[in-house]
């Protein structure tokens, strides 16, 4: 018996990604980067802010989205 293997369907978030009409644009902020130097002896990191409409790139929605009464996921 084989096991069935996931197909990953996801689209990267990006600020170009398409967003609903009249929806916040995605961006993403550099909040730290390992290629600057961080005074005070402290390690750099890699960090960013993401910022996102619930409704953009790949997600699913419940039939809760449209409906009071609806299944949630």
């Amino acid at each position: 018996m084989s096991i069935a293997q996931p197909i990953d369907l996801s689209y990267k978030l990006e600020p170009t990604t398409p967003v609903y009409p009249n929806y916040p644009p995605v961006t993403v902020e550099l909040l730290e980067s390992t290629r600057y130097t961080v005074m005070g002896g402290r390690r750099s990191l890699n960090s960013s802010k993401l910022s996102l409409g619930m409704h953009c790139g790949t997600h699913m929605d419940a039939p809760f989205h449209f409906f009071d009464n609806g299944l949630t996921i």
